[in-house]
């Protein structure tokens, strides 16, 4: 059985198991300021309360894939708690025109829950923030009358200036991207964007999706939209959605779909920092396991790990292959890998791990 993973919200109570991350609904999270113009790209100030984007924690069990809606939820931004009065309005300092917390109706498959949310009422780009941002959420959900906290699930926020054309590429799911024996297949979809606007009319691009994989990036499909079954996907797909003109890539989408039928899965134990950002002069040191989904426990056989020695492979900030200040490719094996500040400086503020077992 074949087994990959990259570094995901993971928890654990009696046995129960949760994978998390931010979703985000009227995505994508990208902002620019056209400079020629002096406009911003799109314009989340005077956009319709109905078009404007908005986050919310995606959670998952996933010995049963069911969808978990939180109890309780704090967003942050850049680092920075943030705080809302009874109406939802926010009262953090510096961010009382740009988010709102409300509650919002998501449609996940044939089924609509109720997910506390953060919109985007104002515009994020200013003279002192031109570039990329974070916003991460920490929470707790109810399962069989105990409390289960997540923390740390992180959304980056791309933001930027800009002269002439800027292309962006989203993608969106038809279902829940968590497939199990009865949801077993989702159509992922692309999108893309030219300064703010959405192409409607994809035939003069080519588009092209591909699985990420540590010996290199395999070819799915081509076309707007590609289609993902549960026996596709080794307990978890990594996919990369590239958008080219005059065969050049202009625009490139990254997104997960997960297989909650399989038996084993891969958390991650990270050592070496201070919650998921890594600051300066700190190395994360980040080991692998591999665990039944059912319990949570460390897969062994006869006392011993089955699993040791992984393969990993690290992209920079844009998707690109990245190679680590401590090793000589951006593929390598290993039993762990190490992650610097200065990597991560140079890769453009975060890098991706995707690794694998078999």
């Amino acid at each position: 059985m074949g087994i990959s993973g990259s570094i995901s919200l993971t928890a654990l109570l009696n046995g129960t198991t949760l994978n998390g991350h931010a979703a985000v609904i009227n995505g994508p999270l990208v902002q620019r300021y056209n400079k020629t113009t002096s406009t911003y790209i799109p314009n989340f100030a005077t956009m319709s309360d109905n078009a404007k984007p908005f986050v919310y924690a995606h959670i998952n069990r996933t010995d049963t894939g069911a969808i978990m809606v939180p109890t309780a939820v704090t967003f942050a931004y850049n680092g920075v708690a943030l705080s809302f009065d009874a109406n939802g309005a926010c009262t953090t300092t510096g961010y009382t025109t740009i988010f709102k917390k409300i509650v919002k109706s998501v449609t996940i498959g044939s089924n609509t829950y109720q997910m506390p949310s953060l919109v985007i009422i104002g515009n994020l780009y200013s003279s002192s923030n031109t570039d990329n941002d974070i916003i991460t959420i920490n929470g707790t959900c109810e399962i069989a009358g105990k409390s289960l906290s997540f923390a740390e699930i992180s959304q980056l926020v791309t933001i930027g200036e800009t002269e002439g054309n800027q292309y962006d590429l989203y993608m969106s799911a038809s279902g829940d991207t968590y497939l199990n024996d009865t949801n077993n297949s989702v159509v992922l979809t692309a999108h893309a964007n030219l300064n703010g606007a959405q192409i409607t009319d994809l035939s003069g691009y080519s588009i092209k999706w591909y699985k990420i994989t540590t010996g290199g990036d395999v070819l799915l499909g081509s076309g707007q939209t590609v289609t993902i079954g549960v026996g596709d996907v080794d307990s978890q797909m990594n996919i990369r959605c590239d958008i080219l003109t005059s065969n050049a890539v202009v625009a490139s989408a990254y997104g997960t779909v997960y297989d909650a039928s399989d038996p084993l899965e891969m958390q991650f134990a990270v050592t070496g920092i201070t919650g998921s950002q890594i600051r300066e002069g700190e190395t994360a040191v980040i080991t692998p396991h591999v665990v039944k989904r059912s319990s949570g426990e460390i897969y062994k056989e006869n006392n011993a790990e089955v699993y040791t020695s992984f393969n990993f492979k690290t992209t920079n900030n844009a998707g690109s292959n990245y190679i680590l200040s401590n090793e000589t490719a951006a593929s390598f094996m290993g039993s762990s890998a190490s992650i610097s500040f200065a990597d991560t400086q140079a890769a453009g503020g975060a890098i991706s791990l995707y690794v694998s077992a078999s």
